[in-house]
């Protein structure tokens, strides 16, 4: 092997033996000794509480290091590094005051962390991680609207650009309309000349005209058919209102043990369905079924809601709907 050869030189210098299998293992056991493994955990839940149990030697054989909450003067040296004279982002008058501030932030929010446990039972982290994540996403953001800031600066640019064009073309197209001038009067001419077509094509259009007034004649007749098949609308109406009113007194009758009952049903009588299933298209649910329907007679005030309906909401989909559904059914004169 590569390694026993690169090695046995330095291995008989240390008094081993020349086979193959005790040079492997002293290079095996200088790997051992030179190794140097960092295992970071977070102390959160119950993860770390679980590992050391299933692992011992995490504990016995490991130097345990823990890393507390960074001190004031920490947090500012923390963002004074990061926020320094090198984030040419940040006015320099500016600088101290929004160390100062991110340093707050961090420290309020360990504050409110505790009250935050004692109140709710619930515990909120304040690790010095979060502190470099809130440092690097202010400067994340402070990146993008310098970044946005400069793009409006080009666009405010090309803009301008655009209007000391236009001021050049303003001056080219008042040297054409100078020159045009003369050419409005040859047209002129021409336009005289149109005017006589023109002529001819109004009478084209009296004729059109003509025949357009025929055509009102038609509309007239198929209002009246109109006015008729109205009045037998608001007469069919008229026989419909009474039934209506019938039907608001009949519910009046109905008290919450009536629905109960009616929601007892496994398999309620067609009759009664088709009706609960008529109120539920009628509410505007999706699913049309008995099952809806039982759900839809549990609500508290549904009685109410029933009595309180706007009759005159009701769309013309939801009353094909019912037609579709129930018209033709052979219990629907129940």
């Amino acid at each position: 092997m590569a390694i026993i050869g690169q090695i046995r030189d330095e291995a008989r210098k240390a008094g081993v033996p020349p086979a193959r299998e005790s040079i492997w293992q002293y290079f095996v056991t200088k790997c051992a000794n030179n190794l140097h493994i960092v295992l970071a955990m977070s102390p959160v839940g119950d993860v770390l509480r679980t590992r050391c149990r299933n692992f011992p030697g995490l504990v016995n054989n490991c130097s345990i290091d823990w890393f507390t909450a960074w001190p004031e003067q920490a947090l500012h040296a923390v963002a004074s590094v990061f926020l320094g004279e090198n984030n040419d982002k940040i006015p320099d008058d500016y600088r101290d005051t929004v160390v100062d501030h991110v340093v707050f932030v961090h420290q309020t929010v360990g504050k409110y962390s505790v009250s935050f446990l004692q109140k709710l039972r619930r515990v909120n982290y304040t690790t010095p991680k979060n502190y470099l994540d809130f440092i690097n996403t202010y400067n994340k953001l402070l990146e993008e609207k310098d970044k946005y800031v400069l793009e409006q600066c080009h666009r405010l640019d090309g803009g301008l650009s655009k209007l000391l064009a236009a001021s050049e073309q303003l001056k080219e197209l008042n040297e054409k309309l100078e020159v045009q001038k003369i050419a409005v009067t040859e047209k002129t001419e021409a336009c005289e000349t149109l005017l006589v077509e023109i002529q001819r094509a109004t009478e084209q259009a009296n004729e059109k005209k003509e025949m357009a007034q025929g055509k009102q004649k038609e509309i007239a007749e198929q209002n009246k058919v109109i006015q008729v098949e109205k009045k037998e609308a608001e007469e069919a109406l008229a026989e419909a209102l009474p039934a209506l009113e019938e039907a608001k007194f009949a519910l009046q009758d109905l008290d919450k043990s009536d629905v109960t009952e009616i929601r007892s049903f496994a398999k309620p009588p067609r009759a009664v369905q088709m009706v609960s299933e008529c109120i539920v298209i009628l509410r505007g649910y999706k699913e049309v079924s008995w099952k809806s329907a039982k759900g839809m007679m549990s609500e508290g005030n549904f009685l109410k809601s029933l009595t309180e309906m706007d009759v005159d909401g009701i769309t013309i989909g939801q009353v094909c709907k019912h037609s579709y559904d129930y018209t033709n059914d052979d219990d629907s004169s129940a």
